[in-house]
């Protein structure tokens, strides 16, 4: 959507419902009416003020011996001061970076924690002007008894749309229960995963659990980066490659 305020040339950006995905870029072109020479614009408008990378990352939860850190990043828009914190879950970040850079340290391994792992929300938010952005870091406590993979038996699903499947020990465990736990997009009780075109995140971060009386017994998870890429079929048990 292009607003345009004559003669001034004042351009207007669109409201972030209007935005599909988290940016969109416009192509402003001036005339003049008497030559008719042209010059043109590129223009690109963001959802958000902030990027933080990487948007989700994986490590083990720390030792007494030894601390599990990632490394992130972040920038703004202008110069607002950025405050970063540990939203949810167990870990630690320094309150400030160093030149837009930040290190997060895992907790220590927890005996008692619902299941193999879970997942801490990093928050970073930008003084001048309230904006906030997350990142996730999954945090393994325990190895995962479940594998969580792409079915490659149903690759060849529409756009937009991926099969998971979860086994233990080789064999595909049928009563998963499934989640996106973050990103974008929903996955229904078999594994089948529809992304959000218009989701505000590039990613999902798909869990698969079996539960007794309630209580996690099992899970895994895998991270899906978005777009999804589109698999060609599975080849025949018997291809062979000359």
């Amino acid at each position: 959507m292009t607003i345009i305020h004559l003669p001034g040339g004042l351009y207007t950006a669109p409201i972030a419902g209007e935005i599909k995905g988290t940016f969109t870029r416009v192509k402003i072109t001036a005339t003049d009416p008497i030559s008719k020479y042209s010059s043109s614009s590129l223009v690109t408008i963001v959802v958000r003020d902030i990027t933080v990378n990487p948007v989700i990352e994986s490590c083990n939860s720390s030792a007494a011996s030894s601390k599990s850190e990632r490394k992130f990043s972040a920038n703004t828009l202008g110069t607002g001061t950025l405050e970063w914190k540990v939203s949810r879950g167990s870990g630690s970040i320094p309150l400030r970076g160093t030149d837009g850079k930040n290190t997060y340290t895992a907790a220590l391994k927890d005996d008692n924690v619902n299941g193999a792992f879970e997942v801490d929300e990093i928050e970073v938010k930008n003084l001048a002007t309230g904006k906030i952005q997350t990142s996730y870091v999954v945090v393994n406590h325990f190895p995962s008894e479940l594998t969580v993979t792409l079915d490659m038996s149903q690759s060849s699903l529409p756009e937009g749309k991926a099969k998971f499947k979860a086994e233990r020990r080789n064999t595909e465990v049928k009563d998963a229960i499934w989640e996106v736990a973050e990103g974008s997009g929903h996955i229904d009780a078999n594994g089948f995963y529809t992304a959000d075109p218009a989701g505000q995140h590039r990613f999902a971060l798909i869990t698969a659990r079996t539960e007794i009386d309630g209580v996690i017994d099992r899970n895994g998870w895998c991270i899906a980066p978005l777009p999804l890429i589109e698999l060609p079929d599975k080849p025949p048990d018997d291809f062979m490659v000359d």
